[in-house]
């Protein structure tokens, strides 16, 4: 039986894909499994893996196609609907996997846990990643953490039981960012059991490519769109949730002062019923970003 499926989504990552799938496969217990899902990428991925070729004889490296629409969100749920593990880790095409972090998540999961995340470590490409002990630290239930904490980004060593993943409908592929965000909220409207470990999961390569800092680089108008789904798809559940409505009201808010559009700011203001304090915690930010100049970008 299958414990464990890293499942790598790749798009036009040449000169890291090997790395990461390197790191993967080197961290991998007895009973797992690293699946590269290949979002049509210009040199094919079963081409940049050719040297894997025990390890794709063994079954321990499986490359697929992404048939369930362009994009990282597709390519994981893609990923996910391969998989045969009973828990699944996701790691992404420019990153480098701590060798034990995969027996770590199976240690969580023996103690009950559903799904959690863990601490990163970034590196400078073009650089070799220092090599750090994990931690011998204490991983907190996230239901003791902030809602703020409570929500973990796909590249910070986030695992998923396969079945509960499927139960909450995968990852949105509509959402070009904050699909995490999504995913995240759903996790905890179902009830499932999550852990964030301080211990070390991932090494985050920084690089220039432009898509490896998509949230960064969209802009604001279109991030406080999705911010405005994001509230409007869970309002129910949020209505109950003080912390996590407010926390996703002020990014919102926030998202439309970045955009230095007034009209914007006030319709978003009325249309979230906003009370005294978060208009003017919005008038307070427009103010500051007009006189910086902030740009759409950011």
């Amino acid at each position: 039986m299958t414990e464990i499926s890293i499942i790598i989504p790749t798009f036009n990552r040449e000169e890291m894909l090997y790395g990461s799938v390197s790191s993967a496969l080197a961290a991998l217990p007895i009973r797992g499994e690293v699946i590269v899902v290949d979002d049509h990428s210009i040199t094919p991925a079963t081409k940049i893996l050719e040297g894997f070729e025990t390890d794709l004889e063994q079954g321990r490296l499986r490359i697929v196609l992404n048939h369930m629409g362009n994009g990282p969100a597709a390519a994981r749920n893609h990923g996910v609907s391969e998989a045969l593990g009973q828990i699944v880790l996701f790691l992404d095409d420019d990153d480098l996997m701590h060798p034990s972090y995969p027996g770590f998540v199976l240690e969580m999961q023996a103690l009950g846990y559903a799904y959690g995340f863990a601490a990163i470590k970034r590196f400078q490409d073009g650089t070799q990643p220092v090599a750090q002990l994990a931690g011998d630290v204490t991983e907190v239930p996230l239901a003791d953490l902030s809602f703020k904490k409570q929500i973990g980004g796909l590249g910070c060593g986030f695992w998923v039981k396969r079945e509960v993943f499927n139960s909450i409908g995968g990852i949105n592929p509509a959402l070009r960012v904050n699909e995490d965000t999504d995913l995240s909220l759903r996790l905890l409207k179902s009830g499932a059991r999550g852990v964030f470990s301080p211990r070390l999961a991932i090494y985050v390569r920084d690089h220039a490519s432009p898509a490896a800092h998509l949230t960064n680089g969209t802009p604001a108008a279109l991030r406080a769109k999705y911010f405005k789904i994001l509230l409007h798809e869970h309002r129910a559940w949020l209505g109950s949730q003080r912390d996590a409505r407010e926390f996703l009201m002020r990014r919102y808010v926030k998202m439309l002062t970045k955009t230095l559009n007034l009209r914007e700011l006030v319709g978003g203001l009325r249309w979230l019923g906003a009370d005294l304090s978060l208009w003017i915690y919005g008038f307070a930010n427009y103010l500051m970003y007009r006189i910086k100049g902030k740009d759409n970008f950011h």
